[in-house]
């Protein structure tokens, strides 16, 4: 297994936060906030470190269960995606957080979803259809037209994605 390298390429094309704040994306499936500490408090809740986790789980078991082969290769994939999304993000993620005076928490987040991303996306001729895509659909999406998916009410895969 590689890291899927159209994933990064889309990755480097994304124009981070530049819409956080606007709400010019309408849909039934997202809850906006409507300021970065907003957007602070539901990235440091409880509620989305477990719904972030459980999309996570939900890929690393499916692999396991089903292309136990192909996940041995899981860590190693990890690692370098680690490394990509450290080039790419660390500027950005500082010169965001000093714009708007956000924690640490902030960055982990952001770097937590990417390298999700990656990770999905790199599996994703082994998902099948009815498998969730949170990562690869949209948290993805929400990223690539500038905003910040900061939350989840619901309980997942219920609910709504919350977005800044």
């Amino acid at each position: 297994m590689e890291i899927n390298q159209e994933i990064i390429k889309m990755l480097s094309h994304i124009q981070w936060f530049s819409k956080c704040g606007m709400r010019d994306y309408q849909a039934d499936t997202i809850i906006y906030t409507n300021s970065w500490i907003e957007a602070s408090e539901h990235y440091n809740s409880q509620e989305w470190e477990e719904t972030t986790l459980k999309a996570r789980n939900q890929l690393t078991l499916y692999l396991y269960n089903d292309f136990s082969k192909e996940y041995l290769d899981w860590n190693t994939l990890v690692k370098e995606a680690k490394i990509i999304v450290n080039e790419m993000l660390s500027e950005q993620l500082n010169r965001t957080r000093n714009e708007f005076q956000l924690d640490d928490v902030f960055s982990e987040c952001v770097r937590w979803d990417i390298l999700s991303i990656i990770m999905e996306y790199s599996y994703l001729s082994k998902l099948g259809k009815r498998y969730n895509k949170f990562y690869s659909d949209q948290i993805l999406y929400i990223y690539s037209i500038g905003h910040l998916p900061c939350g989840w009410e619901g309980k997942w895969p219920s609910g709504k994605l919350v977005i800044y």
